[in-house]
């Protein structure tokens, strides 16, 4: 399997949890959408689900980077 790259930044507040993504404020593809809506599960693949509104932009993103590192 593939490593995960660490998120930079602290994680949310768990017992403080605002609207939108927890992830929105440590986030390089956030909108701002991100900040007010909590994103829908989503099936992105086979065995692969995400809750993000920027998914298809953030997976782009990240193949274009691994090919330009390779």
């Amino acid at each position: 399997k593939a490593r995960l790259d660490p998120i930079e930044g602290m994680p949310p507040d768990l017992i403080n949890m605002g609207d939108g993504c927890s992830f929105q404020p440590r986030c390089r593809f956030a909108v701002d959408r991100c900040e007010k809506e909590t994103p829908p599960l989503v099936d992105a693949g086979p065995e692969h689900m995400v809750a993000c509104w920027e998914w298809e932009n953030v997976s782009k993103a990240t193949a274009d980077a691994k090919v330009d590192a390779a």
